[in-house]
């Protein structure tokens, strides 16, 4: 990404804004317009703006249960990693939707009625970045898909 690099994707920005990075591991960082640079395992590109709500749905590897979380991020020192995902954990679903539904999709299980469930990311508070969230469901999930409506 870059100033210098042509492509199908165009974020409008000045050159006084700062990038907000997203990436696949569980980690983000701010930093400077670049003219040229690869980021590896890159999920989300924005400006900072410190009113942008991102929606984040991850589950634990060993469990299997997931977690849902709003923020912003506002404090940061540029060109620094930060977490905004647990060791042991993987994104499932990322936006800066407001009103953003899920549907989770749920293993199946012994003695288990329910199949799915629809989530609206709206009713999850905002708070930090290093926050755990809440937890959607107490059963194992398969599958984490955007309700569009």
């Amino acid at each position: 990404m870059g100033t210098k690099i042509s492509g199908p994707t165009h974020i409008s920005c000045t050159n006084f804004d700062k990038l907000l990075v997203l990436s696949k591991d569980g980690t983000y960082k701010v930093i400077h317009i670049p003219e040229k640079q690869y980021i590896e395992q890159l999920v989300w590109v924005g400006v900072v703006d410190k009113t942008t709500v991102l929606n984040v749905v991850y589950k634990h590897r060993e469990t299997q249960q997931a977690w849902a979380k709003r923020f912003v991020v506002d404090k940061f020192i540029l060109d620094k990693s930060y977490r905004y995902l647990e060791e042991n954990t993987e994104l499932e679903y990322l936006s800066s939707n407001p009103n953003a539904f899920i549907e989770l999709f749920f293993t199946a299980q012994a003695r288990q009625t329910e199949k799915r469930r629809v989530f609206s990311l709206k009713d999850v508070l905002v708070k930090g970045a290093q926050t755990r969230g809440v937890k959607l469901a107490h059963h194992k999930v398969k599958q984490v898909k955007e309700v569009k409506k």
